[in-house]
């Protein structure tokens, strides 16, 4: 039976949990160098002429179908050990009911699904926002579940998770809203530095489309507005120079920045901004991640027989073998990532731009980094969290307050993280201050979290 200690205990593993989860998606970052690469080797014709490059490294598509692969492959011997065996494994599944099997395909199988519903959704409404609002609606749909089966939402232990919840969404839309100003940080820093080497160059082709036009016929208030234009030209001359990064990182300059960036757009770069999905259509996209992503759960739901058989809790049954403590939902997700895998691998195999022979020439060390950075804590994250809920947790902390944990905490990590990387080198003083902003409020909704196994249910 559960007790203080080991709840502390099975809240800070899921924590751990929640670290490793957050840490594989850096790895597929190109200036990382672990799970993706780009070693390119250019080929001279006859005539000289340079062809285009040779990739033998792992590009995205590739390495993330690979990743997949391999912590599928991981997990089988894993899951075989902590179900007791193959023997004991036919055993369970023999005496579980069809139903259920077939349950726990189907819901594998939309899980499946959500992976790439989130691949889409970080390329329709970015990264940081894809991840944010897809793990956001996840945390908040896998929280209310069991609130609402386990007939807890209204008590004063479902009062505290919702409140936790609440604030821990506040974080995530303050996260959103500060990679949203990072990425326009990002952006007026390469249009600026574009403008600063072609002035070094002696290239002056900044123009300000501005035509005012005074009603009134005032020549004083046209005389004003010109002196207002002149400066606001003056501005901008002495932002757009070599030394961008200190004026980027200077607030004051922020508005004109703005201002001045939309009048050196080119026309290909408006086409694609008038190109960009709506936020109505962002929205919709990380919903479906959410709603799709977040059927993992009813798969456990469904596979309760599974994990009855596994536990011994079904009378008149006697099964050869036993199942290790912490091993009852081995099965489930023997099944889960087996079958949701394949999706993402045959996705990514598909999607590439180069052909699959680039990765089997990659360097060996490539595969080896891949599975280091990605593939085990990921399916470390998995049995870590899922040996807390069964074995250290009482059944209503793991699903109410555990997951909301984990999830938080993941995306908590991943945004530290990219600060550590340097993702946030040019972001202004504005930016910061929000991605500040997001981290505390994000960690008290996890002290809150956290607090409400001590509330009565």
């Amino acid at each position: 039976m559960s007790n203080a200690w080991t709840i502390t205990g099975g809240l800070l593993l899921i924590i751990v949990a929640g670290v490793l989860n957050g840490s594989w998606n850096a790895s597929f970052s190109p200036s990382a160098n672990l799970a993706v690469g780009k070693s390119e080797s250019t080929n001279k014709s006859s005539s000289g002429d340079v062809s285009s490059p040779v990739v033998h490294d792992l590009t995205y598509h590739h390495a993330f179908a690979l990743f997949q692969f391999y912590a599928a492959m991981l997990n089988i011997p894993i899951c075989i050990y902590w179900a007791g065996g193959l023997q004991r494994i036919r055993a369970i599944l023999g005496e579980t009911p069809p139903e259920a099997i077939v349950l726990v395909i189907v819901f594998s199988l939309v899980w499946g699904v959500g992976t790439l519903f989130f691949g889409i959704a970080c390329k329709v409404a970015g990264v940081g926002m894809g991840t944010n609002v897809s793990m956001g609606i996840i945390t908040i749909i896998g929280t209310f579940l069991p609130l609402i089966t386990e007939n807890t939402l209204i008590s004063p232990f479902g009062g505290v998770v919702c409140i936790g919840l609440v604030i821990c969404c506040l974080g995530l839309w303050f996260a959103t809203k500060a990679l949203a100003q990072r990425d326009l940080d990002e952006r007026l820093f390469a249009t600026q530095n574009t403008a600063a080497a072609d002035e070094d160059k002696g290239v002056h082709n900044v123009t300000f489309p501005l035509h005012l036009k005074n009603d009134e016929g005032n020549e004083q208030n046209d005389n004003n507005i010109n002196k207002e234009i002149e400066s606001s030209f003056q501005s901008a001359e002495r932002i757009i120079t070599p030394n961008v990064n200190d004026a980027l990182k200077t607030s004051r300059y922020l508005y004109l920045r703005r201002f001045t960036a939309s009048f050196r757009k080119s026309t290909t770069r408006r086409n694609q901004e008038n190109q960009q999905y709506t936020t109505f259509k962002k929205f919709c996209v990380c919903l479906l991640t959410g709603i799709t992503a977040v059927q993992l759960q009813f798969a456990f739901i469904f596979g309760s027989p599974i994990v009855d058989l596994a536990t011994g809790k079904v009378d008149g049954i006697v099964l050869p073998g036993a199942t290790p403590i912490g091993g009852s939902a081995a099965i489930i997700w023997l099944l889960a990532i087996s079958i949701g895998a394949p999706i993402s691998i045959l996705k990514g195999l598909w999607s590439s731009p180069v052909p699959l022979s680039s990765s089997l020439r990659a360097p060996w060390w490539r595969h080896l980094r891949l599975i280091g950075t990605t593939s085990i804590p990921w399916i470390c994250h998995i049995h870590l969290y899922g040996l807390c809920a069964t074995t250290l947790l009482p059944e209503n902390i793991a699903a109410s307050v555990g997951w909301p944990l984990l999830m938080m905490m993941t995306n908590l990590w991943a945004i530290v993280l990219s600060k550590i990387l340097g993702e946030w080198a040019v972001a202004s003083p504005e930016t910061i201050k929000t991605f500040v902003h997001s981290l505390c409020v994000t960690i008290i909704g996890l002290v809150v979290l956290m607090c409400s196994v001590a509330v009565p249910t």
